[in-house]
């Protein structure tokens, strides 16, 4: 998605700042949610959309038994559009990927794109195996190992993560972008990716849009006090734990033994309602849902403490 996701978001404004500076940069997204110059989404026929679902049904069949113990989204790479056909099509100078896993983008196409290509890396599912975030490094500073079929889905961390060995190894010229010094550090000590190229690049912000406003203002055009000392929160969804929610509850309920004169409030703004049950009836808390206007938001920065 090229608008509704945090790395969705980043893409987009990669390539808006891509063309603002005369580059012809071609966006393609799997769903498409806003109206990007120069963004599609790739063409397949009706037979192709069927073996696509067939393929994804299979995909979630071998997924199951973990997505019962893990609360965020887990990745094969092995079913999705192929990035190497695009890429034919389109001629590119340079691809750039960004986040592909959810059965966007088929991960083995890529070991047929002769241009160069440069990744930036949204989370760890490049070196890891069906997860996009391991707190384990030991998970993925190891080489993989060969599994054998009769492990059966047991091994299939172990197969992903040996099979992306084998496309990474295919791909001569690739470059990873890390917009993180803590995800720069866990690619450089990951066995699949830690001999390459590795640059840290923070991610973009629109510069004219998220600048300081006049705080009342803002305040007064969401409809808050102007005289109360206001924390802001938030993310796609609240209740996925690697958020860290409850890393903020915690400080939170610390934060009241030295809390400033001005009564305190916090804004909350995501698909899931704020659920803290430790905070309820010592703070006034106001839930937004979900966040899409990048003008809004730009507000709600400029509105909090």
């Amino acid at each position: 998605m090229d608008g509704h996701t945090g790395a969705g978001v980043a893409a987009a404004r990669i390539h808006e700042g891509l063309l603002a500076r005369g580059i012809d940069s071609r966006f393609c997204v799997v769903h498409r949610t806003s109206s990007l110059r120069n963004s599609f989404t790739p063409s397949i026929s009706l037979l192709g959309r069927a073996a696509r679902k067939a393929r994804h049904a299979v995909d979630g069949w071998m997924l199951r038994p973990y997505a019962a113990r893990y609360d965020y989204v887990l990745s094969t790479g092995s079913c999705g559009f192929d990035i190497s056909r695009i890429a034919r099509q389109e001629q590119p100078d340079l691809v750039q990927l960004h986040w592909i896993g959810g059965n966007s983008f088929r991960l083995s196409s890529l070991e047929s794109i002769r241009a160069p290509v440069v990744w930036r890396l949204s989370d760890q599912w490049p070196f890891c195996g069906l997860q996009h975030l391991e707190p384990e490094r030991m998970a993925y500073a190891k080489p993989p190992r060969s599994a054998g079929w009769l492990e059966g889905r047991s091994a299939l961390p172990e197969r992903v993560r040996l099979r992306k060995l084998r496309t990474y190894n295919l791909i001569q010229r690739l470059v990873l972008v890390c917009p993180s010094r803590w995800l720069e550090a866990e690619t450089r000590n990951s066995a699949l990716l830690g001999n390459r190229r590795i640059e840290l690049i923070p991610t973009s912000c629109d510069t004219d849009l998220f600048s300081p406003k006049d705080r009342n203002a803002c305040r007064a055009a969401i409809g808050i006090s102007e005289h109360g000392f206001i924390v802001l929160v938030g993310a796609t969804s609240m209740r996925t734990k690697w958020k860290g929610m409850d890393l903020f509850v915690d400080a939170m309920s610390k934060f009241f033994g030295n809390a400033p004169d001005a009564p305190l409030e916090i804004l909350t703004f995501g698909h899931d309602p704020f659920d803290a049950p430790v905070l309820n009836g010592r703070v006034r808390i106001t839930h937004l849902g979900p966040v899409k206007d990048r003008r809004l938001m730009a507000i709600l920065y400029n509105a909090a403490d």
